[in-house]
């Protein structure tokens, strides 16, 4: 947890061969995992030209297969307008699912990613009511599973409550962090 899966010991060729055969396998699969897999790597540019609206169309189409991931990659594109015409309500309904999802799946195993993402959600308001004691349960669960962006989250909640107990500690875990706004919180 926590180290990149490329981290600079593989040489960018080969990474790109990774890319290329993953492409390709996931190119001939129908499958939610596929299309989510494809989503990624379009959103992200990995061996692809990155594209908002192809990420967008496979997203779309692992979330209509039911992959609580692409349901909320979904819900996020609405959300912020991108690549599609941002619409609040159609978010939150892709948010909804998601979020169902996430709690199903947590029921047969603790995931500090899903702890994680669960206490974010409720955070704000994506697809459940705001609830930031609640959203605080879930990330403190989180972070003693060593999740960094629930540290992250979690510090930046704490400073904005001017919780005095835990500052000294979300001071240390934005210290820690590598997220790009950690110095503007520490700030």
């Amino acid at each position: 947890y926590g180290k990149p899966r490329y981290s600079g010991e593989v040489p960018v060729e080969k990474r790109c061969g990774r890319y290329e055969k993953a492409f390709q396998h996931f190119s001939k699969s129908d499958s939610q995992y596929a299309f989510y897999s494809l989503g990624t790597m379009y959103h992200r540019g990995n061996y692809v030209e990155q594209s908002d609206e192809k990420a967008f169309e496979y997203y779309e189409r692992s979330a209509n297969q039911g992959n609580p991931f692409a349901n909320y990659e979904v819900g996020c594109f609405y959300d912020r307008g991108t690549a599609v015409v941002k619409d609040k309500e159609k978010a939150n309904q892709y948010y909804e699912r998601a979020y169902g999802k996430f709690q199903q799946m947590l029921d047969k195993q603790e995931d500090d990613n899903l702890l994680y993402r669960i206490g974010e959600m409720i955070y704000h308001g994506k697809g459940v009511e705001a609830d930031v004691d609640v959203a605080k349960t879930y990330l403190e669960k989180a972070v003693s599973f060593g999740n960094k962006n629930a540290k992250y989250l979690l510090a930046s909640i704490y400073l904005k409550e001017y919780d005095y107990e835990h500052i000294p500690e979300a001071i240390k875990w934005l210290e820690e962090s590598e997220h790009p706004h950690a110095c503007y919180l520490l700030g």
